[in-house]
């Protein structure tokens, strides 16, 4: 029994040790803290919502979207700042898949998500068309 002791003790300081930096990472910012940010850079905001995504096709685990809805008269992010954003909120928040940037009460909206990994803008499909969107892609006017 007191030859197994050794051994033991040395796989379990092995283990710890592989498993600790991957858990500790105080330099990333939380989730919170991060929509609080993105809160306060954008002006002209109506509001901020998230919403539980149903089945469509996102990455596991991933059930939330963040939508960002904007004044009708308020500037809207240029192309870049939007999948700057994005990119942060979701890689900062587990459980966002998708982040939409919309102007309220008009057909102008962005959407940008996770997607093999990476973070793109989903793709424009025509809101006439019968085809049903796969994730990646969105309903556009």
């Amino acid at each position: 029994m007191n030859k197994l002791f050794p051994v033991t003790l040395v796989l379990l300081m092995s283990i710890g040790n592989i498993a600790t930096p991957a858990i500790a990472k105080p330099d990333r910012p939380n989730c919170n803290s991060t929509l609080q940010s993105v809160k306060k850079s954008l002006t002209g905001v109506r509001s901020f919502q998230q919403d539980k995504l149903d089945n469509r096709g996102q990455p596991r685990g991933r059930t939330l979207s963040f939508d960002i809805t904007l004044k009708i008269d308020a500037e809207f992010p240029s192309d870049t700042s939007q999948m700057a954003i994005a990119t942060r909120v979701i890689r900062n928040c587990s459980k966002i898949a998708l982040v939409t940037f919309a102007y309220y009460q008009s057909d102008g909206v962005n959407t940008y998500g996770i997607k093999n990994g990476q973070i793109i803008e989903f793709t424009c499909i025509d809101a006439g068309s019968d085809k049903k969107t796969k994730w990646g892609e969105t309903y556009c006017m």
